[in-house]
């Protein structure tokens, strides 16, 4: 059923994800990104994403992220993008590994740093991180953080873990706190569809590793002054989600609060592309479509323990 009018104005989102490129530079182990063998995908043009980005700003979105791949692949049509939302009033969102974030780039979006957050990814201090993002790594994305925070942006830390980093993430967790006082730290469990490096559900974990992770969990009960984006409580379940024991309770957002917009501008809703490009079909019309509708039935009915940030 067509959205009318009315229900038109009163239309309000939390995110929109857009992944401007499936590009990127690195090759970490947990991404399927760069590790399928596939040609490179066609991507929008920079007035196709103007395009998408004219059409959800009609309405009230409080954040608009832009993430890849890595988004600084395509430097110049993201700071241009950048200013665009600004401008609107809404803010942004930018996740990127870092290794490609120059002063230059920073001072082309300076005048509207206070509506800017970077969220940089980090997994651990240098032998983790350079083990799961490659060797070098760690001092560039230390760089890039560094450079961000002395041109004063808002900046997160956001880091996959895995059993990889299990033990020395409370290290790690400690020298943010102590070189980079107040920082807040995003700390997602490695996604199972990411099936290059796990198979769905299948951690394997030994008790070893479930050891580990409860430490750093234990960890972080016991510093209560490191900030975290996600509720400790949700943290807590981490050994569940990784044991093949949680038992989720649906309240996913995807599709409704929040949206991934892939790099055709296509709506991505947990393994299903909508054939609506947003560049092409206005929102309104994407969200009445019974494509929409049938996976929107979809995620009602979910029982996937989906920990990704959308169902707790």
């Amino acid at each position: 059923m067509p959205i009318n009018n009315a229900a038109q104005a009163d239309l309000k989102f939390y995110q929109f994800y857009l992944a401007l490129t499936n590009r990127c530079n690195l090759e970490c182990i947990m991404c399927s990104t760069t590790r399928h063998n596939h040609q490179l995908e066609k991507e929008l043009s920079l007035a196709e994403w103007m395009q998408v980005l004219k059409n959800i700003t009609r309405y009230k979105v409080e954040v608009i992220t832009f993430g890849g791949g890595e988004p600084f692949i395509r430097r110049d049509d993201l700071l241009e993008l950048v200013r665009f939302v600004a401008s609107k009033g809404t803010t942004v969102n930018i996740v990127s590994n870092g290794t490609l974030i120059t002063k230059d780039a920073l001072e082309q979006i300076g005048d509207v740093k206070d509506k800017v957050i970077f969220l940089i990814s980090c997994d651990g201090l240098e032998a983790e991180n350079d083990h799961i993002r490659g060797q070098g790594t760690f001092k560039k994305i230390i760089q890039a953080v560094n450079l961000i925070r002395d041109s004063g942006f808002t900046l997160y830390v956001t880091s996959v873990i895995m059993p990889d980093n299990f033990a020395g993430f409370p290290r790690f967790l400690k020298y943010l706190h102590d070189n980079y006082p107040g920082i807040s730290i995003d700390i997602q469990p490695v996604i199972p569809h990411n099936e290059v490096y796990y198979r769905r559900r299948q951690f394997l974990l030994d008790e070893v590793k479930m050891q580990e992770l409860r430490r750093l969990i234990d960890f972080l009960h016991k510093n209560n002054d490191i900030k975290l984006c996600r509720p400790l409580k949700l943290i807590d379940k981490y050994p569940d989600y990784f044991g093949g024991t949680l038992v989720t309770q649906n309240q996913c957002k995807m599709g409704t609060a929040s949206f991934n917009v892939n790099l055709r501008g296509n709506i991505w809703i947990c393994g299903k592309e909508l054939c609506s490009p947003l560049n092409e079909h206005k929102l309104e019309d994407v969200l009445s479509s019974n494509e929409y509708l049938a996976e929107m039935e979809r995620v009602k009915n979910c029982k996937s323990p989906c920990l990704a940030g959308l169902v707790i």
